[in-house]
């Protein structure tokens, strides 16, 4: 009889175990965190979009670097969903934005981009990620097009000059993990851990204006513009550029 119990409280033990290491696709685990996450020591700016207060005003706490506020003078539809790491934010496509003020940290001469989207329908330009100025282009703008395609537009300093590079078509309904850097040559694009597009090009920073989640524009007309529709998760900036294995293992630790 002992030995019957000895063997059940062994099989316990190891299930047990064996639940225990299977934890790596847990939330905790897929989240940004110094033991496993490529080039950590260089992000500059983590956003993990975990909130439940959506009044106009109301703050997005950051991981790392300044909290953002959130802009939802209509109250239309920003809230809390499932994402592929644990909570994400959904934006109507009307009015929701999160502003983030500027930093020169986030508006580097080589950086790197990451973040996850979940796009339901095409039809305009809308954007998830901007830090850019206008009509001298500077900065940068993340662009899902109206043909459902990304783009990263790099402001090259110049009145409405921009470089441009396009990836291939989204999936809608269906999250997407998106990285691009610029290493001071090359802006590249990627998508689910594949580069799709690679542009040459010059670039100058944005030097005064905030970073937006959710929205493509200032607040130079005096509103943001090209408000994006749908789902975001996972918004991170590096001082550094991510290589094309960093951006694979980013990738894989955190998809669904």
């Amino acid at each position: 009889m002992r030995k019957i119990l000895l063997l059940v409280v062994l099989i316990f033990t190891f299930c047990r175990c064996s639940s225990d290491d299977s934890s790596d696709s847990s939330s905790t685990t897929k989240a940004f965190n110094s033991s496993w996450t490529p080039q950590y020591t260089s992000i500059v700016g983590y956003w993990t979009m975990t909130s439940s207060f959506f009044s106009d005003g109301s703050i997005l706490l950051a991981d790392i670097g300044d909290n953002g506020t959130i802009r939802n003078p209509n109250n239309l539809g920003m809230s809390s969903i499932s994402g592929p790491v644990s909570f994400a934010l959904h934006f109507d496509g009307v009015d929701d934005r999160v502003q983030v003020p500027y930093n020169n940290n986030n508006n580097l001469n080589l950086f790197s981009v990451s973040l996850w989207l979940f796009v339901p329908s095409f039809g305009v330009n809308r954007s998830p990620i901007s830090s850019r100025d206008a009509p001298v282009a500077k900065g940068y703008a993340f662009y899902v097009n109206s043909s459902g395609q990304p783009e990263i537009r790099i402001g090259k300093g110049n009145f409405d000059d921009w470089g441009v590079a396009i990836g291939v078509t989204l999936l809608q309904s269906t999250w997407t993990h998106i990285v691009f850097t610029y290493d001071g040559t090359y802006v590249r694009l990627y998508q689910n851990g594949a580069l799709q597009a690679s542009l040459l090009t010059a670039y100058m920073a944005n030097t005064t204006q905030p970073l937006y989640l959710g929205a493509g524009g200032t607040e130079n007309a005096p509103n943001a513009v090209d408000f994006f529709l749908g789902n975001i998760d996972e918004v991170a900036i590096w001082s550094s550029v991510l290589s094309d294995s960093d951006v694979q293992t980013i990738y894989q630790r955190q998809k669904l």
